[in-house]
C-alpha cells in the first residue's frame, strides 16, 4: 500500500518512463583505439585487452552454467570473452541449451527471439561482470559457399538486414564485433561489408570496435618476406574504414612465432592495434613436428597437446613483439565438452570436462601476465631487440624484449631460461633495478641494483621445459614497486 500511494499520483508517462528504464540495462564502457594506434582505450584509459575463447558460449550452455562460467573468467582477470552468435556449422542442427535455433529455418531475415533472449541475458550478464563481448554475428560456414556442406544462406541483402537486427539489438551493451571467421573472404568481401554496413546503422552512435577473424592463405609478409600459413586483417580490409584493430591469427601450430606476425602487421599501413585472435590452445592436440593437427588427423600421436607452457610462449611473445592483449583458449571450454552431454560432439579430441578444464593452469598465468604489464605503463613499450647482445636462441627458446620508450623500464622473456647478456644503457637513469618474475606462479625474486652503463649478463633461476622467466629492469629513480604489483587508484 505504501508503494501505491507514493505511485498513484504520478503522470502515467513518468510512470511508463520509470518501468522502461528498469527493463533496460545501459553499460558505460567505451572502447577506443589509442592516438598512436598501438593499443587500446577503456574510457579514455588505456586497456589491455585479455580476453578467453568461448566460441559455443550462446549454443551450449544454460544460463546457469553461463553465469557459472562468466564468474569464473572475470574471477580470473579475463576482460573479453569471444563468441560466435549463430553457431559454426549451419549443416547441423544448430540449438542452444533450451533447443532454440538462433534462426527460424536457417533464413537471416527471421532471427528467433526466444534464442535472442538467452544470448540477451549472457551478454548482459557478462557485461555486468566488467567483461566486453567480442562477438562473431556469423561464421564463415553461414556466408562462404566453398565452405562446409552448405546452407550458405546469407547473401549481401539478408546479412546488411541481420547486422542492422543485431547492432540495434546490442547498442546499449559493451560489444566489440569480429567480422569474418576462420576463412580466406575473397570473393564474399561483398557480404561481410554488408554484415558491416548493418551492424554499424543499427548500432548507431554506439560506434563499436570491429576486427577482423583470420583466415588460410599463403602470402608472403613484408617486411621480413616470410612466408605465413595463417594471416590476418591486414590482407584483405587493411585499408577498410571499419576495421579499429588487426586480428591476428597465428593458428593451431606448435611454438609459431608469433613475435613476427606481429612484428609484419605492426608495420602495415595505415597502424593499427594488433591482437592475436586464435593463437595454440591449451589441451589442443598437435603434431610433435610442428604441423598443424587438422591437417592430418590420423598421424596424431594421441599424447602430444598444447601445454601451459606453450600457451605461455605465444602469449608474452605476441605482447613484447607489440600487441596490444592477447587472447587465450582452452579446446574443452571453447566447445564446453562434457562427454555426457547429448548436445554437439566434441571436437579436436576434447577430453576433459569444461567445468575441470576452467581451471588449467594456462588460464591462471594468463591473469598473471595481465597483472605483469598492468604493473608497469605497459603502454608505452616498443619491441627492441637490441637490449639483447648475448644468449639469444632460435626456435622455440627464442627471446623476446621491449622498453618503455622513455626508457624507464624493460621487459625480456626467456622461455627456456638459460642466461641473457642486457646492454644496460638502454634504460635511462644512473641505476636500475632487477627482478626474476615468475610466469608460472607470478613469483618475484629481487636481484640487486646495477649501473646503466656497459652490459651485464643475467642468468634465471632455472633452465629447461616449462622454465620460463622474465627479467624485469626498472630506472632505480622511477621508484617502481615490484613487478606484478597492482597499480595504485588512477595510475
Amino acid at each position: 500500500m505504501l508503494y501505491a500511494s507514493i505511485i498513484k499520483p504520478l503522470p502515467c508517462f513518468v510512470v511508463l518512463l520509470f518501468l522502461l528504464c528498469s527493463m533496460t540495462t545501459v553499460y558505460a564502457a567505451k572502447l577506443s583505439i589509442s592516438g598512436n594506434s598501438r593499443y587500446l582505450l577503456k574510457n579514455g584509459k588505456p586497456f589491455f585487452y585479455l580476453c578467453d575463447t568461448a566460441w559455443d558460449l550462446f549454443m551450449m550452455l544454460t544460463s546457469e552454467e553461463a553465469d557459472e562460467y562468466l564468474k569464473n573468467r572475470a574471477d580470473k582477470g579475463f576482460n573479453v570473452i569471444m563468441t560466435i552468435l549463430i553457431g559454426w556449422k549451419p549443416y547441423r542442427d544448430e540449438r542452444n541449451a533450451y533447443g532454440e535455433p538462433p534462426l527460424i529455418d536457417k533464413d537471416p531475415a527471421r532471427p528467433n527471439e526466444k534464442y535472442f533472449r538467452h544470448v540477451d541475458y549472457i551478454v548482459n550478464k557478462a557485461n555486468s561482470r566488467g567483461m566486453f563481448v567480442a562477438i562473431a554475428p556469423s561464421w564463415s560456414d553461414w556466408m562462404y559457399k566453398y565452405v562446409g556442406k552448405g546452407p550458405h544462406p546469407f547473401t549481401s541483402q539478408n546479412a546488411r538486414k541481420f547486422g542492422e537486427y543485431v547492432g540495434r539489438r546490442y547498442r546499449q551493451n559493451d560489444i566489440i564485433w569480429v567480422i569474418g571467421g576462420d576463412r580466406n573472404p575473397q570473393g564474399y568481401e561483398d557480404i561481410l561489408t554488408a554484415m558491416v554496413e548493418g551492424l554499424d546503422k543499427g548500432d548507431g552512435e554506439s560506434d563499436f570496435l570491429m576486427t577482423f577473424h583470420g583466415a588460410k592463405i599463403g602470402k608472403r609478409i613484408p617486411p621480413e618476406n616470410v612466408y605465413y600459413e595463417r594471416l590476418c586483417s591486414a590482407h584483405f580490409f587493411g585499408d577498410a574504414d571499419w576495421l579499429d584493430f588487426h586480428g591476428a591469427y597465428s593458428g593451431h601450430q606448435w611454438a609459431y612465432p608469433t613475435y613476427r606476425l606481429i612484428a609484419s602487421m605492426r608495420a602495415m599501413k595505415p597502424p593499427r592495434p594488433v591482437i592475436d585472435l586464435e593463437p595454440c590452445y591449451e589441451n589442443h592436440p598437435y603434431h610433435p613436428d610442428g604441423s598443424r593437427y587438422w591437417a592430418n588427423p590420423r598421424k596424431w600421436d594421441g599424447k602430444t597437446r598444447g601445454t601451459a607452457a606453450l600457451i605461455r610462449k605465444q602469449a608474452y611473445w605476441a605482447v613484447l613483439a607489440g600487441a596490444a592483449g592477447h587472447t587465450y583458449g582452452n579446446n574443452d571450454v571453447w566447445q564446453f565438452y562434457d562427454s555426457e552431454q547429448p548436445r554437439g560432439e566434441p571436437r579436436y579430441r576434447g577430453n576433459t570436462h569444461w567445468r575441470e578444464a576452467m581451471d588449467s593452469p594456462g588460464a591462471f598465468q594468463m591473469a598473471i601476465m595481465r597483472r605483469l604489464f598492468e604493473s608497469r605503463p605497459w603502454h608505452t613499450m616498443e619491441p627492441d631487440q637490441s637490449i639483447i647482445v648475448g644468449g639469444q636462441s632460435r626456435g622455440e627458446n627464442h627471446i623476446q624484449a621491449a622498453r618503455a620508450s622513455d626508457g624507464k623500464f624493460l621487459f625480456v622473456y626467456l622461455p627456456g631460461g638459460n642466461e641473457v647478456t642486457i646492454n644496460m644503457e638502454k634504460i635511462s637513469g644512473s641505476d636500475a633495478k632487477a627482478y626474476w618474475f615468475n610466469p608460472r606462479n607470478g613469483d618475484v625474486a629481487y636481484i640487486g641494483r646495477f649501473p646503466c652503463s656497459r652490459t651485464r649478463k643475467f642468468t634465471a633461476p632455472s633452465s629447461g621445459i616449462d622454465n620460463d622467466w622474465v627479467l624485469m629492469l626498472d630506472d632505480a629513480a622511477r621508484g617502481y614497486p615490484p613487478p606484478g604489483t597492482p597499480p595504485k587508484e588512477g595510475e
